[in-house]
């Protein structure tokens, strides 16, 4: 699918799931609300880093979306 949010980053519900993460962290005004907002970015990366070995293995043409896309920050520029 490289239609919507996709056609700019590869994981955009991961990215959401970081910014919601990132509200409840900010919410919780306090040390430990930060390290588990650290906690959850470190796990959604690894979580999209398996996704990612997954496509590669499958899809020949992943490597053409990944070089156009962001990983989970949106790519504003598309090359």
């Amino acid at each position: 699918m490289t239609t919507g949010p996709y056609t700019r980053i590869r994981h955009p519900l991961y990215f959401g799931e970081i910014v919601h993460i990132f509200g409840i962290a900010i919410l919780s005004g306090t040390p430990m609300g930060f390290y588990l907002f650290i906690g959850a970015v470190l796990l959604q990366i690894v979580r999209a880093k398996i996704e990612e070995r997954k496509f590669m293995r499958t899809l020949a043409e992943y490597e053409d979306y990944r070089k156009s896309t962001g990983f989970l920050w949106p790519k504003l520029v598309r090359v």
